[in-house]
């Protein structure tokens, strides 16, 4: 006896060899026996045995070979159209008699049975029968149909594009669906896991024999000519308008041509007054100059003036709106990012030598210890009168008598910083940048010259009067706090020797050791700086809520209402306070990146370490060469206590650089 029953999806036809009340004992058409259950058997059809499993494979070839043959030329269609208001469910037997006639049997029953099965729109398939489906139905399954058909024919050529692209180290002819599948590969790509569609461009790279994942997704998108080989997918993460809207450019051409600000209006007029930039080699955007004038007893009065963009840019305008998108200028080796367009940035608001400019001034008098003893904001016109580069002024101090009072007034707050609390860590800046040949350079930056601690120590200065003026006239602020530090750890506590790399040491375990910063619209104090109040509104064409303060600066010294009430600070500056710190992080992860590309070359090289932290044999070390940090594990060696290496110098070996980004390269301890 032939029984059929289903696996999968697929119709099995086999011979019965034996039965048991709820199970049969079969061979199958593959020539294999195997046990099914007898409720899963849909139809039968007894035949002579023959009595070996030659024969009875023959008989079964035969019998299946007829049924699918039959199965191919049943006409659904017809059978649809009868029985339309005869009833929903038909068993299988019932329409092979009425579609082959009253001596239909099981093959012509399993016929319609496979039919059904195969087709799925003008039946459902059930083992007792077939369930008739409705207009309505029929139509939103032809319809389910259509999508699905069309979904695979798009997924396969996106594939297809895919493995070509692949093959050919580049983009193969784009088909229709090519923008889809940009589309998916860059959410898979930016995002991973928690991408939107993850699971059908997961699809997609499978099909094209390519990694199912964020990596593959990057690789197709590198051959596809979408991403270079270093694409910043961190960049594109944060979803930045890179390039300037039309409208943002179009305002910044209508204000360089005519400047509100250039015809006056109740400004104080500075432009006597001696002024002096002093910014890296080749600055175009100049955004603070300083003025000193030595008073009686050893005292000074020093003259911070900020560029008053504030003045420029309205509220809610393009350009405003631009920048509040941006909320800061992007720094990365391999380009720059504007928050303002250049004609602004690098013209009308930078306070170029020579031409008269619209400022925000703070004129402070300070004791020769560097406490402040008077001092007033102003809304003022400035001439600057030379532009000097940190190399130059270094090199001019000592035969430069404004340069000189600098330096001493910057040598004056320093210590009174440190006084009340404060801390100044002497920390070398890593700098990784593109020569105009394309060569990649990675070096040293120092942050001590007389010429940068000039320009800090003014810049502090100005920030802390300017949080004091708002806070004094009780006017809403985004203060700028920095909790306590945390102590040193014993090992580096107990260190009682002196020198450069002590020092150096020193500093990066205290820049571990700083408490937690942040906004506050309550005043706070900044311990880092030691000092009672801090903001920032020094670089109001770099970051946003440095604008965003100078406004409320603006409104003060005019005398009217305040320009922001907290609950508009609120909405404005957390929102471009937050944007700005993950910007930051973007651009120490993309320098970080490059250097590890600079140092892919370097592989099997030794490098000078300088263990800051310790904890037993897991040392926290410093490659002074690049300032960077990494972790190290000492070897166990005879088992004993580990030495204390604080402030001591490791050699070490490059071993490797993991592909991804954002790695961390692997050194071993030499000695």
């Amino acid at each position: 006896m032939i029984v059929e029953f289903l696996e999968g999806r697929d119709f099995m036809t086999a011979w019965v060899l034996n039965q048991a009340p709820r199970r049969l004992s079969v061979l199958g058409l593959n020539g294999r026996e195997m046990t099914v259950a007898q409720n899963r058997v849909l139809n039968s059809l007894e035949l002579p045995d023959p009595g070996d499993k030659a024969g009875r494979l023959e008989l079964l070839r035969a019998a299946d070979a007829a049924r699918r043959a039959l199965a191919a030329e049943v006409k659904l269609d017809e059978l649809w159209e009868i029985l339309e208001g005869e009833g929903q469910v038909f068993p299988f037997e019932v329409l092979a008699a009425l579609y082959y006639g009253a001596g239909a049997r099981a093959d012509e029953s399993s016929a319609l049975a496979r039919a059904v099965f195969a087709d799925g729109l003008k039946f459902r398939f059930s083992p007792e029968g077939a369930r008739r489906h409705s207009s309505e139905e029929l139509e939103r399954l032809t319809e389910k149909r259509r999508r699905a058909e069309e979904a695979e024919r798009t997924e396969a050529a996106m594939a297809d594009w895919l493995r070509a692209s692949a093959a050919a180290g580049g983009p193969a002819p784009e088909p229709p669906e090519g923008a889809r599948a940009r589309e998916l590969l860059l959410d898979l790509a930016l995002w991973g896991e928690k991408a939107a569609r993850r699971p059908e461009a997961k699809k997609i790279l499978e099909r094209a024999g390519l990694a199912p994942d964020e990596q593959g997704a990057r690789a197709a998108l590198v051959d596809l000519g979408e991403f270079s080989r270093h694409e910043n997918l961190e960049l594109k993460r944060l979803g930045l308008p890179l390039l300037f809207a039309p409208e943002t450019v179009r305002a910044a051409a209508e204000l360089s041509a005519s400047p509100p600000a250039r015809r006056g209006g109740g400004r104080l007029d500075l432009t006597a007054l001696p002024t002096m930039t002093i910014d890296s080699n080749g600055a175009r955007d100049l955004d603070d100059a300083l003025s000193i004038k030595s008073l009686a007893g050893g005292r000074w009065q020093a003259g911070i003036h900020i560029t008053d963009v504030a003045a420029l840019i309205e509220a809610d305008s393009p350009l405003d709106l631009e920048a509040r998108a941006r909320a800061s200028s992007i720094y990365l080796p391999e380009g720059k990012y504007p928050m303002l367009p250049a004609e602004l940035s690098e013209g009308l608001v930078s306070l170029t030598p020579g031409d008269v400019k619209p400022a925000l001034s703070i004129l402070a008098v300070l004791e020769k210890d560097g406490q402040v003893s008077d001092y007033s904001v102003h809304s003022s016109l400035i001439r600057v009168d030379r532009q000097l580069s940190f190399s130059e002024a270094d090199q001019n101090l000592d035969e430069d008598s404004d340069l000189v009072d600098l330096w001493d007034l910057a040598q004056a707050l320093i210590a009174r910083r440190k006084a009340q609390g404060g801390v100044n860590l002497n920390i070398p800046k890593l700098n990784v940048y593109f020569q105009p040949d394309g060569n990649l350079v990675a070096g040293l930056t120092q942050w001590d010259t007389p010429a940068k601690t000039i320009v800090s120590e003014l810049m502090i200065l100005a920030n802390y009067l300017a949080a004091d003026y708002l806070h004094k006239n009780a006017w809403p602020c985004p203060y700028r706090f920095q909790e306590k530090a945390r102590e040193p750890d014993p090992a580096e506590a107990a260190v009682t020797r002196s020198g450069a790399d002590l020092e150096l040491a020193a500093n990066l375990a205290a820049r571990r050791r700083t408490g937690r910063s942040g906004l506050s619209f309550v005043p706070a104090a900044h311990h880092g700086l030691g000092l009672p109040v801090y903001t920032a509104f020094t670089a109001p064409m770099r970051r946003y809520v440095d604008l965003l303060v100078a406004r409320q600066l603006r409104s003060l010294i005019e005398g009217g209402p305040p320009a922001m009430d907290r609950q508009q600070f609120l909405r404005l500056a957390v929102p471009a306070h937050e944007l700005a710190q993950r910007i930051q992080k973007m651009q120490n992860s993309r320098q970080r990146y490059w250097l590890g590309q600079y140092l892919a070359e370097r592989t099997g090289q030794t490098f000078s370490a300088l263990v800051f932290e310790q904890r037993e044999r897991h040392l926290r070390v410093c490659l002074t060469d690049y300032m960077l940090e990494i972790d190290l594990f000492l070897p166990r060696g005879d088992g004993g206590r580990p030495p204390a290496l604080f402030g001591q110098r490791l050699s070490v070996k490059l071993l490797s650089l993991p592909p991804g980004p954002g790695e961390t390269p692997r050194f071993e301890v030499l000695s």
